[in-house]
């Protein structure tokens, strides 16, 4: 089984040749510092990833981190299944997982949602569609600063390191959490890990 992120920038043909610039080098910079395979930009807004960890907390890392430095936000879809074959451009692999994640991210356009996960298993798509609900209700409402908070958790960061790391206090980083739903995201990512 393997793991293909597949995601789309929610109106992209809205952002200046500097925003996509600075998107393109975040999505640079995450790609850089992962064991997992990234293709960017295939299809001008898009990106695939081949996770080679857990592709959900890779996922709301992207999502956290390019909303917080660029208010930005993405639909993606995980799809979890076969590989018929994979080259080294993901965009010319093919497989069940590759054709999941697929038709998941048109689902997700669709319905206007941002996240889901997408599997061989029926009875695992209705309990991730559920899970998936509940990831969007978080992120929609989340501030920039909030998402820089939920991006630096997803990174093992502390509170106090956290308040470290942005020049803020540490009660203050807790409030930024407070309202997220942390507690449910992080048991969330963590139920994906056991996939």
């Amino acid at each position: 089984m393997i793991k293909i992120i597949t995601g789309d920038i929610i109106e992209s043909e809205k952002l200046d040749a500097e925003k996509k610039n600075s998107l393109f080098s975040e999505l640079k910079s995450l790609s850089d510092q992962s064991a997992s395979t990234y293709d960017f930009f295939i299809r001008g807004d898009s990106f695939q990833i081949l996770s080679n960890g857990n592709a959900l907390q890779e996922t709301l890392i992207l999502q956290a981190l390019i909303h917080y430095k660029l208010n930005i936000k993405a639909r993606i879809s995980i799809g979890v299944g076969e590989a018929d074959y994979l080259k080294e451009k993901l965009s010319d692999s093919d497989g069940e997982a590759f054709r999941l994640s697929g038709r998941g991210l048109d689902k997700l356009k669709e319905d206007d949602k941002l996240f889901g996960v997408f599997t061989y298993d029926a009875s695992l798509d209705s309990e991730w569609s559920i899970y998936c609900d509940m990831l969007d209700y978080f992120f929609r409402k989340q501030t920039r600063n909030q998402s820089e908070a939920i991006y630096w958790l997803l990174n093992d960061l502390n509170q106090t390191e956290i308040a470290l790391q942005i020049g803020k206090s540490q009660s203050s980083v807790n409030a930024r959490i407070k309202t997220t739903g942390w507690d449910i995201i992080k048991r969330i990512n963590e139920r994906f890990a056991t996939l």
